[in-house]
């Protein structure tokens, strides 16, 4: 039963050049709160609620249907997959699950050329 707080504070690209991709691609879940369990995102929600404070978006680990990666993806010369360059701060394997949620099979590409 653990809050681990927002998604943005518990990764970080593991070098800043790819900081822009990783932003696009989290999109909407940059600011989204990791929690262990959808009981406790419920229990944030109603918490929310009681004290009428803004919405917020909860990724809760156990309840996230995560797509295996096409690893094939990895072989393209000049490509990396996001979830690649993304470093996670705390949470370890846990938090592994939410990074492949959100980043999926999204790539980043060196140049241009290779994004062709």
């Amino acid at each position: 039963q653990t809050v681990f707080g927002r998604l943005s504070d518990l990764c970080s690209p593991v070098h800043k050049k790819y900081q822009l991709a990783v932003t696009k691609v989290f999109g909407r879940y940059m600011n989204a709160i990791v929690v262990s369990s959808e009981k406790v995102a419920r229990d944030c929600i109603s918490f929310l609620k009681d004290q009428r404070a803004e919405p917020e978006t909860f990724l809760p680990i156990d309840y996230l249907l995560v797509n295996p990666l096409n690893e094939r993806l990895r072989e393209i010369p000049g490509v990396k997959m996001v979830v690649d360059v993304v470093q996670v701060n705390a949470g370890g394997a846990q938090l592994g699950k939410v990074v492949q949620y959100v980043c999926g099979n999204a790539l980043v590409c060196e140049t241009m050329r290779e994004a062709r």
